[in-house]
């Protein structure tokens, strides 16, 4: 992915708030044949772990090939890919250009947590991941604790593993037309409010914040 200083991001604070935020990612492991990327829920806490920048945690089925590649290679990274927007030709066009000469852009925000894996196996420690998955994903309630034992829960643990990434690195890319003028990014955001599909008011809420144009 390539980074550059209008697409990183301003402080740590906001890409951590951007993991925290967002649920669904994918889990990259590297083998000696080809990755292994597995889609999957997940929880992030960046106060975890002095000295990381916190952990990400989520579980799999038992059977699933990604732990036979961590045996290989712990390290590992998390992928997450939100507010993802089409800006075409006439949004993206310098003020008085040719629309139909102008390039198009792609809106998104990404971040990619990058560390070493750690498969959780016993039975309180897999409950203790799926009970704060519940926290995060299921605020509300309507479900029992996950606990060890002979209660269905419980039963249903010997079927899964945990897994924590332990976050050492970051790579950050938000780009939402950081390095456009003023008169753009305004035109932009008109748009995307007025489009309002997919990732569109994503994109905008970070065009908006990242660029102080306010609401």
């Amino acid at each position: 992915m390539l980074e550059n200083r209008f697409d990183a991001a301003h402080s740590n604070a906001e890409w951590k708030a951007f993991l925290a935020g967002e649920s669904f990612g994918q889990f990259v492991v590297s083998t000696d044949a080809f990755p292994f990327v597995v889609p999957t829920h997940y929880v992030y806490d960046p106060g975890r772990l002095e000295g990381s920048h916190g952990v990400v945690e989520f579980h799999l089925h038992r059977g699933n090939p990604v732990f036979e590649a961590l045996v290989q290679d712990d390290r590992a990274a998390f992928a997450v890919l939100a507010a993802d927007a089409y800006i075409p030709t006439d949004w993206n066009r310098d003020e008085g250009a040719d629309p139909a000469w102008s390039a198009p852009t792609s809106y998104f925000a990404a971040v990619q947590a990058l560390g070493r894996a750690t498969v959780i196996d016993d039975e309180p420690g897999k409950a203790a991941v799926l009970n704060r998955q519940f926290v995060r994903l299921q605020p509300e309630g309507g479900h029992n604790a996950v606990e060890p034992g002979s209660n269905p829960f419980g039963k249903m643990l010997k079927g899964i593993r945990a897994v924590r990434l332990t976050v050492d690195d970051v790579r950050v890319k938000i780009k939402v037309g950081g390095n456009r003028t003023r008169a753009v990014q305004e035109r932009v955001a008109a748009h995307l409010a007025e489009r309002a599909e997919g990732g569109d008011l994503a994109a905008r809420a970070h065009l908006l914040r990242r660029s102080g144009l306010g609401g």
